[in-house]
């Protein structure tokens, strides 16, 4: 096994040639100029060199020339491996420094490790020795070197320029893709604005227009059911689609809100408001329907002023409560707790119903993610509801969320005290 010092700048150009000569048994230590190779091989001479001609600090020809100069390193094999842009006048002129061996790159492997073995056998044998090519006069060596170098330059620069021109020819064709596919963008994005305005008009349309018969049915209720002699199991019936008719409409006036929101169109107008207030009143529009399931209500907490749109807030309070109902089991309990402190008032709603599902607890104030919420488990999920609640709050600069907590679910916001 022979110690073998490989030197170049390009660290995969190192571990390329230290995978081949480890791979055939060889120890390796590396260097990434020549002073670097230089210090090492008089540390610890090694039984050969495999040198680079470019590198910073000390190049190549340089090295090779100290290498035959050098008391203890000069009886060592040399040997320059380069790519293939090289001159044959690099080639004669590194011979003539020394060098045993000068090989372009590409190579094959077994080619290379032949060689290496080869040239190794000789010198071990006595069969070879540097000690005819001790190197060159002086002047000649410069001349020699800086036409070496010019050459190598040159050729770089041939290459480089070469590289450029094939970069510049793909940055062309690579802008010509991003102008057509901006091209598609922009056309696209056209008319998905087209089919997003065709929405809003539509659903704007089907607001309005059931809007109006909804009221209709609504007050036709109220009527009948203010009838004195009513039995008792159709006044229910009547209440039952009186609220029926009422959560449609819950939901048209939510469909409403939320395109407007979207659109920038909704107007937050702000007033000092009680929380506790809005809580309470909240509590009374419900109790009825609390009733009928045999739902506790409790309220905790003190008053909370704040900042904020009454009307939007309310309908925050009454869509919270409303689910909070809705998805308790009879017989259950709905907790609405009130709280302030220095910069902040809350107001949370907790229930003992099917809690919400961790991957669903962001997704669940989107809109209409109902379907998909229901699969992952979000059986809460309302469509709208939480979307317009989630809309209303963040108008406020505030934040809503929900969590479950020991075996029950709490949904929240927070408002800030201050005008934000």
């Amino acid at each position: 096994m022979a110690r073998i010092l490989i030197v170049d700048d390009k660290e995969e150009n190192l571990s390329l040639l230290e995978d081949l000569l480890t791979g055939h048994g060889h120890a390796v230590v590396s260097a990434r100029n020549g002073v670097d190779a230089l210090s090492e091989a008089r540390r610890n001479p090694p039984d050969l060199v495999i040198a680079d001609i470019l590198m910073p600090v000390m190049d190549g020809f340089t090295l090779c020339r100290e290498w035959r100069q050098d008391l203890l390193l000069k009886s060592k094999p040399f040997v320059f491996l380069t790519a293939t842009y090289s001159d044959p006048k690099d080639e004669e002129f590194a011979l003539g420094l020394g060098a045993d061996r000068f090989v372009l790159k590409p190579v094959e492997p077994e080619v290379l490790s032949g060689q290496i073995s080869e040239l190794l056998e000789q010198y071990q044998k006595g069969s070879r020795t540097a000690e005819a090519k001790t190197g060159l006069p002086p002047l000649v060596f410069l001349r020699q070197y800086n036409e070496a170098l010019i050459r190598k330059l040159e050729d770089k620069l041939e290459e480089t320029e070469k590289a450029n021109r094939k970069l510049g020819l793909y940055r062309e064709h690579l802008e010509e893709l991003v102008e057509a596919r901006t091209v598609e963008l922009k056309k696209a994005n056209e008319e998905l604005l087209k089919l997003q305005n065709v929405q809003e008009n539509l659903t704007h349309l089907i607001v309005h227009d059931m809007s109006s018969p909804l009221t209709v049915v609504i007050g036709g209720l109220d009527l009948a059911i203010a009838e004195p002699d009513l039995p008792d199991s159709v006044r229910h019936n009547l209440e039952a689609a009186r609220e029926s008719a009422r959560r449609l409409g819950q939901m048209i006036a939510a469909l409403l809100d939320v395109s407007r929101m979207e659109a920038g169109e909704m107007r937050v107008s702000l007033v000092e408001q009680d929380l506790l207030d809005l809580v309470r009143t909240a509590v009374d529009m419900f109790s009825i329907l609390a009733t009928r399931k045999n739902i506790r209500i409790g309220i905790t907490g003190n008053t909370a002023a704040c900042l904020c749109d009454a009307e939007l807030i309310k309908r925050v309070i009454f869509n919270l409560l409303d689910n909070a109902i809705k998805f308790s089991s009879d017989s259950g309990t709905v907790a609405l707790q009130v709280s302030k402190d220095a910069t902040r008032a809350m107001v949370s709603v907790s229930d003992s119903g099917p809690g919400v599902p961790e991957a669903c607890r962001d997704r669940i104030f989107e809109k209409f993610v109902q379907v998909e919420a229901r699969d992952l488990g979000c059986l809460r999920s309302s469509g709208l509801g939480l979307a317009f609640c989630k809309m209303a709050v963040e108008a406020h600069h505030g934040r809503i969320g929900v969590e479950n907590q020991s075996g029950e679910t709490r949904f929240w916001f927070t408002l800030p005290v201050q005008n934000p």
